[in-house]
């Protein structure tokens, strides 16, 4: 028997996935099925090459090796077929980016104006996801390039700037202090702050703001997205630092007040993360460049 490419690319998502049950999900294959094809690669091998502890299911030693030449392969026929739409000018391509929840707010414009200027021949993949979500897909390599505003600091990863977007402090339509001119971060100390969840970048860059200030707000409410802080403001809940693209509409609807802070609005940086050395298509070359030459700063 020979091995096929659909037989090394199920045993590589039973090996990602952990599990039979859930490969088969992700591939839209019987459970089976895909055991049947398990049991062909280990007869072909004459080995074992899972192995199940607990409820997962993990390599083997063999298994491993296995694992690793299917990982090579797979990453060849990429290569080829990137190399072999570059050579026929790229006319039609993907692009598959993952960003977190907050970029969402401009990203999609970005990409939308791109694909028009490509004549709308552009296959996109958008994958919007919590920071850690993001980290684990760009560890994993399974998009183009990743969107973010607090990349991990490692050589391993080719970070380029490209978009810088205004923080501003955000308050209820009422809030007392709304007409204040140039309130201090200290004065804000005991105010409600909310607070996005650990690990997001906003609360990253948050975090940083109240060291720089040397200020301890006290952790009243903690919010997992964007939108939900945002309707907290506007039920005159508490405080936060948000986008100011995020928060356009309710500025302009007079739902939400923006606070005169000393050292607000910033600009805010957001950055192009992908693998170091990864084979970029003609699409993903376009992309970068269009950024380049077309982005203004906001």
């Amino acid at each position: 028997m020979r091995l096929t490419l659909h037989q090394l690319h199920v045993f590589s998502t039973v090996i990602d996935q952990m599990g039979i049950t859930s490969a088969a999900k992700s591939l839209h294959m019987s459970q089976p099925a895909v055991s049947n094809l398990i049991k062909q690669i280990e007869s072909h091998y004459h080995t074992k090459l899972l192995e199940v502890i607990g409820k997962k299911i993990y390599p083997t030693a063999a298994g491993k090796i296995v694992y690793g030449m299917a990982q090579r392969l797979h990453k060849e026929i990429k290569a080829t077929d990137l190399a072999l739409q570059d050579m026929q000018g790229g006319a039609v391509g993907t692009l598959s980016v993952s960003l977190v929840s907050t970029a969402n707010y401009f990203v999609p414009r970005l990409l939308a104006d791109f694909r028009n200027q490509q004549g709308g021949t552009t296959t996109l993949h958008l994958n919007v996801c919590n920071r850690q979500d993001v980290l684990h897909r760009l560890e994993d390599n399974l998009d183009d390039f990743v969107i973010m505003s607090q990349p991990p600091l490692s050589a391993k990863y080719e970070i380029t700037p490209f978009y810088e977007d205004t923080l501003i402090i955000a308050a209820g339509p009422h809030h007392p202090l709304r007409d204040q001119e140039q309130i201090t971060m200290a004065h804000l100390e005991n105010e409600t702050w909310i607070y996005r969840e650990e690990g997001s970048g906003t609360r990253m860059a948050m975090q940083r703001l109240f060291e720089k200030n040397q200020i301890a707000p006290p952790l009243h409410m903690e919010v997992g997205s964007n939108e939900s802080i945002k309707q907290l403001i506007m039920a005159n809940l508490g405080i936060s630092m948000i986008s100011q693209h995020s928060a356009t509409l309710e500025l302009e609807a007079k739902k939400m007040c923006l606070l005169d802070v000393r050292g607000f609005p910033f600009r805010h940086p957001w950055y192009l993360v992908r693998p170091r050395g990864k084979v970029a298509s003609h699409m993903v070359a376009q992309f970068y460049a269009y950024l380049g030459h077309n982005l203004k700063k906001e």
